[in-house]
């Protein structure tokens, strides 16, 4: 279709030529992009050239070599995120029904009023035991303590 013809805008997408092209090179894309991400997770090496020049040379000197990248972990763990989604998500979930706040919220006030009123006296009966003094038999003196009170 000549450019002059092609419609404007939002009305292209409307062309089934122009739509599977889009598509087509989308998934060209995908694709590239999967590749990189799946070399860049396992470490990959490619050929490259140092170019340099010496002093007192007339001419650069052109040294090849072979460039190593290692396997970078965050790419690995993308690679596997979306490719195992259920093995390597990286979100957690949470329970959140076994919360204290959950639990509250699920109650009628008149519970949360008796739930407040039993805390209480929990907090009560516990401050009580540390009030205690534990009664116990005196220990007697030992040799050395008798001997420096006299």
């Amino acid at each position: 279709m000549p450019l002059a013809t092609a419609p404007r805008h939002g009305n292209c997408f409307r062309l089934p030529e122009f739509n599977q092209a889009l598509t087509r090179g989308g998934a060209q894309a995908d694709a590239n992009i999967a590749e990189s991400l799946y070399r860049r997770g396992m470490g990959y090496e490619h050929l490259a050239t140092k170019i340099f020049m010496p002093a007192g040379a007339t001419e650069p000197v052109y040294a090849p070599y072979v460039e190593h990248y290692p396997p970078d972990t965050n790419a690995a763990l993308g690679w596997l995120s979306r490719r195992q989604p259920t093995l390597w998500k990286e979100r957690q979930e949470v329970d959140v029904t076994a919360t204290v706040a959950h639990r509250i919220a699920q109650m009628t006030p008149e519970q949360r009023a008796q739930d407040a009123l039993d805390l209480v006296a929990r907090a009560r009966a516990r401050l009580a035991e540390w009030r205690q003094t534990i009664e116990h038999e005196p220990v007697p003196p030992s040799e050395d303590e008798e001997a420096e009170g006299k």
